[in-house]
């Protein structure tokens, strides 16, 4: 076996001793799995693992901030599906820790690799980032609606409105979340009156001033 291997076995069974509620053993291995990597990526899965069984938050944030920097000084193509990943845990450690703007940024990045990753596709990942989004971003209606979709795992709007909606806190425009109403309407993503309730979320702004060239949300939402 390859160290590289070594560190995932260790990992691996962390995570079995975690499920059943041995955290100390879960622990141990972690350390031990640590104490094994060396390189970035094996350090990086490492670190990822150790953040979880930290008691405080600091201690949490110190290991997942570890875990990030190991990631990003890894060949971009060895942790492309990793990444969004570890940005998560990372932005909930520092959610947690009381650094919302800290937080934000890490979910937006996140956000962006997930946006256009077949790999994340229906994943509860996208769930997370909205949550996180909606908890640690400037007020917006439709942050709530975001949350509601996370929480219901509603993965097919969540892949339609987040990327719109991290568009928008980015350029500070609401058209991108109009337009992507408009399309999770009528591609008959939600139900009606999750229509109606989404409509109702979207800047006024918005339905008064639709984009150039198509129709306004309160059409496309057919209300």
């Amino acid at each position: 076996m390859s160290r590289l291997d070594d560190v995932l076995e260790l990992c691996q069974r962390g995570v079995s001793a975690e499920s059943v509620g041995l955290f100390a053993d879960a622990a141990a291995a972690y350390r031990n799995a640590w104490d094994a990597a060396e390189e970035p990526f094996e350090q990086c899965v490492a670190a990822y693992h150790l953040a979880r069984t930290q008691s405080s938050a600091d201690k949490r944030l110190e290991w997942s901030q570890s875990a990030l920097d190991f990631a990003l000084a890894c060949d971009p193509g060895s942790v492309r599906d990793l990444l969004p990943t570890v940005q998560v845990a990372a932005a909930a450690a520092a959610r947690d820790s009381g650094q919302s703007d800290t937080a934000q940024r890490w979910y937006r990045e996140a956000a962006e690799l997930v946006r256009n990753s077949p790999a994340h596709d229906g994943s509860a990942l996208r769930a997370a980032i909205a949550d996180g989004l909606s908890a640690t971003a400037p007020t917006h209606p439709i942050t709530d609606k975001l949350r509601e979709f996370g929480y219901k795992r509603e993965y097919h709007a969540l892949n339609t409105l987040l990327p719109a909606y991290v568009a928008s806190v980015i350029d500070g425009r609401d058209d991108s979340i109009a337009r992507a109403a408009a399309t999770l309407a009528q591609e008959s993503g939600i139900a009606p009156d999750q229509e109606r309730s989404l409509a109702t979320a979207i800047a006024p702004e918005s339905m008064q001033n639709p984009p150039t060239g198509g129709p306004g949300v309160d059409v496309g939402l057919r209300i």
